[in-house]
């Protein structure tokens, strides 16, 4: 009895609702939304590497671009930096974009000291639109591990043998 009470509540349910039935789901198709490119991308990122002094510093630089048709303000990119070891995160924080207000098509770019080494993952860009909206994309990418320039302790220069 309790079967059949629960039976015509479920239609009575779908035909107030407009639930499709169970019946006609195979016969109706689902128009799936088109995936636009997110307004802000980060396109390249690598850490230069280089010594001063027997001092290794760490720069982590990059570039976004801003793919919509309007202005983008504030651009703000958060990375993580993980371990080359144990896959773990060492280090983590925010980048400005320079400039500050990125036009349609246009690119940034960002430069942060690091204290650190490793693999680099962008994990969320955020900006401010023109109407004061602020929006973000989940990147969630990694990127080349390590570019920089060579010194003479790591590649040795080709030398006239004797």
């Amino acid at each position: 009895m309790a079967n059949l009470f629960l039976y015509s509540t479920l239609a009575a349910l779908q035909s107030s609702v407009l639930l499709p039935s169970p019946t006609l789901s195979s016969n109706i198709l689902i128009a799936k939304k088109d995936k636009k490119p997110p307004a802000a991308l980060v396109t390249e990122v690598e850490i230069l590497k280089e010594n001063f002094a027997d001092t290794w510093f760490y720069t982590l630089r990059g570039s976004l671009k801003n793919q919509s048709d309007a202005s983008i303000l504030t651009p703000l990119v958060y990375y993580e930096i993980y371990s080359e070891e144990t896959d773990k995160i060492i280090e983590a924080g925010t980048a400005e974009i320079q400039p500050k207000i990125l036009t349609a098509g246009k690119a940034g770019s960002f430069q942060k000291e690091l204290n650190t080494a490793g693999k680099i993952r962008i994990t969320l860009v955020q900006w401010q639109q023109v109407d004061k909206a602020i929006k973000s994309h989940k990147q969630m990418e990694f990127f080349p591990l390590e570019t920089g320039e060579a010194t003479a302790e790591e590649e040795p220069e080709n030398q006239p043998s004797p």
